[in-house]
């Protein structure tokens, strides 16, 4: 092949592959025109590059690459070496090409027992007396690793033509990246994988072996999840003392560190920084050095001179690819940004360093990291930033830090208050003396809770969160000389970490007591603590006229003490608030909280704490009253308040993003709401990870608004993560999990997977009946959506049987069920009567779903159809007449059900 051609292959090659692959065909249609040679020479490196991405340095002469683009179409017609005996082997056929030659599937052919394997030999054009000797080198390399995730060396020799040739271990599987894709791996799966591949390279550190040329193809998952690592080579023993520079210049330049560009001496560092390049790769699915032309030139002149990007901002990439290789990690680009900054993004930065000696010093370093991320410990890239190090020491102690925090809080707070009493009714001195005494009760209580995690105390045992909160209420309880006040304050902290467990019965029980402390200790503030706390437990349990109790004795005591400060005061009138929601009574929630939007604009500004708890409370009750649209103007000004405030505390900021998005969504702004609710939703994992119950209410929003616009298999996606994290974090029993399975089941009604959504409602409401909340609303809604399951499925009188077990809470609950919601069990429960000729002379539910105001189209269209139905069937045409009345004169609005449509062109009045 002539200098010129080998340009023209080439450059057609390179710009072949910077387009998708369905693009590809035509673009060689046109380029090529009707050289049926040339096309041939192109595709053929093209399918190299894809079936063995092995590059060679890029000083390899040009002589030897235009010699292997000449042989490569011969070799690869009809795998000429198929067929071939080795020794006790027979070739199969060909499976993959690399820079040291072809790897065939053999089957053991000696008759003594069945066996598979991978021959390597070599491939003709290149050296083979180089070759021979690296053939050689890895026989005796890979005969000193024995290591389960290491292929094994099974045989060795030379063909009858010469031709040196290796017998290793088969693995039937993928590569390590095409694993975790097709798998769908989070980011921890790909890390404990990572782990795996980094213990094997370790291994063959400790024999003092570098491999050389780690990348994903050496790097196989088989089909049990094992990893096996392939191919020693290249790889040098370090003990030799001979550095033949030869030998040294065959790898991937997209996976080599600067030094091995270079052609410095080998060290293990250079595996090191490969395994920085994987790691990258694991996370994000880019590469660190991004490049125009995906050529060995470009991505050697990238990793000698360029600075890797950082993972986080690879991830956040929000092209259509970029979703693609989010969802590959079940995650969003937002989120999984989220997820990467910080400890990630100094993990592989210093793995992938141009100085080895700035890199992890081992394997074992990195891998060390990697660990100390994964268990929430800090990891010594970022070694030496003592708020970062606080942050990891509270992220892996959450419940004891949040139980100090809480109680040293506690504490402050009643010193203060104490100290304003004090000046009316003591004297200063008498109160010092007393705060003295009860901080050193507080010490010592705290000192023998924490004691119990010693592991010394413990014989090395690690107590689980409830034991510790037991053995602490043990605590309080054995020091009958407690103050009322301090006791009380204890007793509170411990009930507020029980609801944190979804332990509300017991939360309640501590609450109660620590009320009767606070009321005993004539203490207002710790009063109207329990108290909020009582009625978070309330609304839990659904006991919403019980949480509303509480919220109105919030605001008798605050009154009777004189206490007017504006926050607590605020948010007791949002308790109120949101309990009346619960109830139903919207009028008089909004009556309470549309006044506090104005005090606390003028009070604390839009964008401010007191705004983000008012607003999401306020937008349910306008949403409720069909009166969504209302709210988006008072949310929009407190979003546009964040957007000019970046220096807005990060929870704030996100309190604030997520009641504009979801007062978007409950005004039918979906498309506007997501974005915003994504943007939350990455503030979210910042503040506390991806792995976080807290995240996960941001990512059950997202889901939301993506079902909403009928991308449903990406609301799926959001959803199974949305469960996983609440399965790993909190009780199998958890309201919250229960919650989160109803949203699942109603998304995975939607995108056409029944059974999977009716497992996942039926386990909901096993958790909502065994609870002792049967007749909750999520537990409603979950028979709702079984029951339209059943219907889709034809199962027509299991239907009928759950919409009669669900009418009751609509009945009895009409404020909480306006129009399109209590519309559709009617619906349902009209067409099931229809199906099984069980439609009442009255038509019950029938005239009641015309009757309700506020109906989508769709809706208010079908509940005539059936209501003239049953008129008809029972005798009333007149009647039927009128309900019919414009139905046949304009088309239909989507949304009317299949039945509804059959039944209306066979209406006609007698």
């Amino acid at each position: 092949m002539d200098s010129e051609r080998w340009r023209q292959v080439r450059d057609l090659f390179e710009r072949a592959l910077d387009l998708d692959p369905d693009a590809r065909g035509p673009f060689l249609d046109e380029a090529c025109a009707g050289d049926a040679g040339l096309r041939d020479q192109v595709e053929g490196l093209i399918a190299a590059e894809a079936e063995a991405p092995d590059t060679l340095a890029i000083d390899v002469p040009t002589a030897m690459l235009r010699e292997a683009l000449e042989a490569a179409p011969a070799e690869s017609q009809g795998d000429q070496w198929a067929g071939l005996r080795l020794g006790a082997w027979r070739l199969d056929r060909e499976i993959g090409r690399g820079g040291m030659g072809a790897v065939y599937l053999a089957q053991r052919a000696d008759g003594q027992y069945l066996q598979r394997a991978a021959v390597k030999l070599v491939r003709s054009g290149w050296d083979v007396e180089s070759l021979g000797r690296r053939f050689r080198a890895e026989r005796q390399i890979l005969a000193q690793l024995e290591h389960p995730n290491i292929a094994r060396l099974l045989d060795g020799g030379v063909s009858e033509d010469g031709k040196p040739y290796l017998v290793l271990e088969y693995v039937n599987g993928l590569d390590l990246i095409a694993y975790c894709d097709h798998a769908r791996l989070d980011i921890r799966a790909r890390l404990e994988l990572f782990l795996t591949v980094c213990e094997a390279v370790e291994h063959a550190h400790r024999k003092l072996i570098v491999h050389r040329d780690l990348k994903p193809s050496n790097i196989m998952v088989d089909t049990t999840g094992q990893v096996k690592l392939l191919d020693f080579g290249i790889a040098k023993l370090l003990q030799d003392g001979v550095e033949d520079r030869s030998e040294t210049r065959i790898f991937t330049p997209e996976y080599a560190a600067p030094e091995q560009l270079r052609g410095d001496p080998v060290t293990t560092s250079i595996d090191v920084h490969a395994l920085g390049v994987i790691l990258f790769e694991l996370l994000t699915g880019a590469h660190p050095y991004p490049v125009d032309t995906p050529t060995p030139a470009a991505y050697s002149q990238a990793v000698l001179t360029g600075e890797p990007t950082l993972p986080s901002r690879a991830a956040g990439d929000t092209s259509r690819q970029g979703r693609l290789l989010a969802r590959r990690r079940r995650s969003s680009p937002a989120l999984l940004s989220g997820r990467l900054r910080g400890d990630l993004d100094a993990i592989v930065l210093k793995a992938l360093r141009k100085d080895p000696v700035q890199r992890y010093l081992s394997v074992a370093a990195l891998a060390g990291d990697v660990r100390a991320y994964l268990s929430h410990r800090p990891v010594s890239a970022r070694r030496g930033r003592l708020r970062y190090r606080a942050g990891r020491f509270l992220r892996r102690n959450a419940l004891a830090s949040a139980l100090g925090a809480t109680v040293v809080l506690l504490l402050v707070g009643g010193l203060l208050l104490s100290l304003w009493q004090a000046g009316q009714t003591r004297r200063q001195r008498d109160m010092a003396r007393l705060e003295a005494a009860n901080a050193q009760a507080v010490s010592s209580f705290l000192s023998g809770v924490f004691e119990q995690a010693n592991p010394e105390v413990t014989d090395g045992s690690e107590p689980g969160v409830r034991d510790l909160l037991d053995r602490a209420v043990e605590r309080i309880d054995a020091q009958p000389g407690m103050q009322p006040d301090v006791r009380g304050r204890l007793l509170a902290t411990m009930g507020h970490a029980y609801q944190g467990l979804g332990e509300h019965p017991r939360a309640t029980e501590l609450l109660k007591r620590a009320l009767r402390d606070a009321e005993a200790a004539g203490d207002p503030a710790l009063q109207v603590t329990v108290h909020r706390r009582l009625g978070d437990s309330s609304l839990y349990a659904g006991k919403y006229e019980r949480a509303l109790d509480h919220a109105r004795a919030q605001l008798r005591i605050l009154e009777a003490a004189g206490i007017t400060d504006p926050e607590l005061l605020t948010t007791a009138r949002l308790k109120v608030g949101t309990s009346l929601n619960h109830l139903g009574r919207h009028e008089d929630a909004a009556q309470v909280l549309l006044p506090l939007f104005d005090e606390v604009r003028s009070q604390h500004g839009p964008a401010s704490a007191q705004m983000a708890e008012m607003l999401p409370a306020l937008a349910a009750a306008m949403a409720r009253l069909g009166r969504a649209a209302e709210v988006v103007p008072l949310t929009r000004v407190a979003y546009e308040a964040v957007q000019a405030s970046p220096e807005l505390p990060l929870l704030t900021s996100s309190l604030l993003l997520n009641a504009h998005g979801l007062a978007l969504g409950r005004a039918g702004l979906s498309e506007e709401a997501e974005p915003i609710e994504r943007e939350y939703l990455a503030q979210v994992t910042r503040l506390y990870g991806e792995d976080d119950t807290r995240t996960s209410v941001a990512m059950n929003n997202v889901a939301q608004s993506l079902s909403r616009l009928g991308r449903v298999e990406e609301a799926v996606a959001m959803m199974e993560q949305v469960v996983a994290i609440r399965r790993r974090n909190l009780a199998p029993d958890h309201e919250r999990l229960a919650a989160a399975l109803v949203n699942q089941g109603v998304i995975l009604r939607k995108a056409g997977k029944p059974d999977d959504a009716l497992a996942a409602l039926e386990e909901a409401f096993t958790i909502f009946e065994g609870k002792g909340q049967g007749t909750s609303r999520p537990a409603v809604q979950a028979l709702m959506v079984k029951a339209q399951i059943h219907e889709d499925q034809g199962r027509w009188p299991e239907a009928l049987d759950l919409i009669g077990r669900v009418r009751p809470f609509v009945d009895a609950e009409p404020s909480y069920y306006p129009g399109a919601e209590a519309a559709t069990p009617l619906l349902v429960q009209a067409r099931l009567q229809y199906r099984l000729q069980q439609l009442p002379p009255d038509c019950d539910p029938l005239p009641r779903t015309v009757a309700l105001a506020d109906l989508p189209a769709h809706q208010a269209q079908e509940a005539r159809i059936l209501a003239a139905v049953c008129a008809q069937q029972h005798g009333r045409d007149g009647e039927a007449e009128t309900l019919l009345a414009g139905l046949t004169e304009a088309p239909l609005a989507p949304g009317v059900s299949a039945l509804a449509r059959e039944l209306l062109p066979a209406l006609s009045p007698r």
